[in-house]
């Protein structure tokens, strides 16, 4: 993946390195990083606490864990969830809850004690506990959280146990909880969905049959998981057409890719675990998924995961081998080609971001050529990639991208960034016909971007 050959044939020249930003530097951002499963114990937030301070991402979601927070009928230990909210926002990231899964006092049969897709959603005890719960959680994080997300993942049956998941039973939790939470604290925005409709299990069925159940009137924002082994045949397709179910029940509604990653290695039992995956092919997809949520309007665009799990726990059994969605590898943390993807999207697109249909770009050779120009706080970049098979990587080949741009959105000393390399070189332009701008560039099937050097840090 090393384009500093391909670089010099193209007479572009090195600059350095990318000069990233922490997250306490970044006043807004889309993107999210998940920070999910620390309520089982699956990995370590202190060895990965400096890298998340570094990554720039502002938002991470992190799950509740009701069976870890009420061991006694009516008693509540947040502690252990204050050390996690409270150091991830001294660090510039703002939590957002997953509230989610049983509790072995109010759903017995759950096998182990984190009760993990133990629904609360029909025996009244339950209910009355879940309501509870969902009470004091938003009274004791008031000014901390804004953001609950209902459940994980309830369209799928090792997240919706005993009864086989249903969007009325779905609709009916989101009934339940929502006005708990806000009895807690009114200011509470409430996320619906986190459906694994990516998936293909119910797909747009499901989201239909939660809508048509009544669950609209109750939540801020609808969100969703994304996981494919090529981001682009299933993902463009789906977000637009997600737009418009929503739009026909909410209009305005905003949509959150809540969670979505590969991973660097295939595991059985993990998601993905039939691809050939590795950790260059990991920030491949990361980073076009992320484009994508950003082309496509999401209002928030997540990786997952931060960390390595070193175990698992689902369908209530614990299953002791490390699984590889972390940007973040192994007890070490040591940071994946993913990692400095996601960190450099972080920084370059950070803050207040829009389409720009006033550029237009066409890249030579343009088999599945993707291209898509960004507004940016810090002025335009324009990205660009081949969407191959990700099992079928391509090697970089010379081409050419050339775009038609307004003149005040000219780069006048166009950079070009390799994002998963953190590589910036000077790209000068060749004027073209009809007002356009031509760069030899690499084509990758993984992004690369242009824009102003004035806008864009480099270091040594």
């Amino acid at each position: 993946m090393n384009l500093d050959h391909l670089a010099s044939e193209l007479n572009l020249t090195p600059l350095g390195l990318l000069a990233t930003r922490r997250a306490d530097d970044i006043a807004s951002s889309r993107f999210s990083i998940g920070v999910e499963t620390l309520d089982r114990g699956m990995w370590q937030l202190d060895p990965a606490l400096p890298h998340l301070a570094e990554l720039g991402a502002k938002w991470a979601r992190v799950q509740t864990g009701w069976g870890r927070c009420e061991t006694q009928p009516g008693v509540y230990d947040f502690g252990w969830l204050d050390d996690i909210v409270d150091k991830l926002i001294a660090v510039g990231i703002e939590p957002w809850f997953n509230v989610g899964y049983g509790n072995q006092l109010y759903t017995p049969d759950a096998p182990h004690p984190t009760a993990v897709g133990w629904t609360p959603v029909r025996e009244p005890a339950a209910r009355a506990g879940w309501a509870a719960f969902c009470t004091a959680l938003a009274a004791h994080y008031a000014g901390r959280v804004r953001y609950y997300e209902v459940w994980n993942e309830p369209d799928i049956k090792p997240f919706w146990t005993p009864y086989d998941p249903s969007p009325a039973d779905y609709a009916e939790l989101v009934k339940l909880t929502a006005p708990a939470l806000r009895q807690g604290h009114p200011g509470v925005q409430v996320v619906g969905g986190a459906t694994a409709m990516a998936l293909g299990h119910n797909g747009f069925e499901w989201v239909q049959g939660c809508f048509e159940a009544g669950m609209g009137e109750h939540i801020d924002a609808f969100s969703y998981h994304i996981y494919t082994p090529t981001p682009e045949p299933r993902y463009e397709p789906l977000q637009p057409t997600l737009r418009a179910l929503v739009e026909r029940y909410r209009p305005g509604l905003p949509l959150w890719q809540g969670e979505s990653g590969a991973p660097s290695k295939a595991v059985a039992g993990q998601a993905l675990a039939d691809c050939e995956f590795d950790e260059d092919r990991q920030a491949v997809w990361d980073a076009r998924r992320a484009l994508l949520d950003l082309q496509n309007g999401a209002a928030l665009s997540a990786f997952f995961h931060i960390a390595d799990f070193q175990f698992y726990i689902i369908k209530n059994e614990y299953v002791e081998r490390e699984y590889y969605f972390g940007l973040l590898g192994g007890k070490e943390m040591r940071r994946k080609p993913a990692f400095l993807a996601a960190q450099s999207l972080c920084t370059l697109l950070a803050g207040e971001i829009s389409v720009d249909a006033s550029i237009n770009a066409v890249l030579q050779p343009g088999t599945d050529a993707r291209t898509v120009a960004f507004g940016t706080e810090r002025g335009p970049l324009l990205a660009f990639w081949r969407a191959q098979d990700v099992m079928n990587p391509l090697p970089p080949v010379a081409g050419q991208l050339t775009a038609w741009l307004p003149t005040a959105l000219r780069p006048r000393q166009p950079v070009l960034i390799d994002p998963i390399r953190q590589t910036v070189w000077s790209a000068p332009a060749e004027a073209g016909p009809h007002g356009t701008l031509k760069w030899r560039v690499p084509v990758c099937d993984w992004p690369l971007l242009i824009g102003e050097r004035a806008q864009v840090g480099v270091r040594p």
